[in-house]
């Protein structure tokens, strides 16, 4: 005759933490369309989130238009946040020679402390989907991207979203 041994359930107190979702960055300079997919599916986006103030591009592939079809050929939804791009001023600034510092607490106190909505609206399709966040830049250290995604990281409950960073 065997025994069983039961295992009592947690207690009704405790809870469980979500697993932690993934929000991805990713920059297309120097990427050719099929290189800048492989590596969405890869890992497994399922929403690009462009956070381009302008959403047009020299590189073949890349403006809003032509990005949006290959992206939806490829099963992946486009959604642009022109709300969390970042104003031609600050980028022609840092583009003439400005510091990062001074780029980052500008876009900060101009685009993220006021656009609490988007912020929030990214956070809830972060849970329901695997989000890249887009912009042109490779390095996402000199990218308003990384800015997004770490007041994103910030902002969220411990530990239920972590940030990766596309890097090619």
């Amino acid at each position: 005759m065997s025994t069983a041994v039961l295992i009592p359930p947690p207690p009704a107190t405790s809870r469980r933490r979500a697993p932690a979702a993934v929000l991805f960055t990713v920059g297309y300079e120097k990427s050719a369309p099929e290189a800048f997919l492989d590596r969405l599916k890869g890992r497994g986006v399922t929403l690009l989130a462009d956070v381009r103030d302008f959403p047009g591009s020299r590189r073949k592939g890349f403006s809003k238009r032509a990005l949006q079809a290959i992206l939806e050929a490829e099963g992946i939804e486009y959604l642009h946040l022109k709300s969390l791009g970042a104003p031609k001023d600050l980028r022609d600034a840092l583009r003439g020679g400005g510091a990062w510092a001074d780029y980052a607490r500008a876009y900060t106190s101009r685009v993220l402390d006021r656009q609490a909505e988007s912020l929030r609206h990214l956070a809830r399709l972060a849970r329901t989907h695997r989000v890249a966040l887009l912009c042109y830049e490779r390095d996402p250290l000199v990218c308003h991207r990384s800015l997004v995604a770490a007041r994103l990281m910030r902002s969220s409950p411990e530990g239920t979203l972590s940030v990766e960073h596309i890097r090619y």
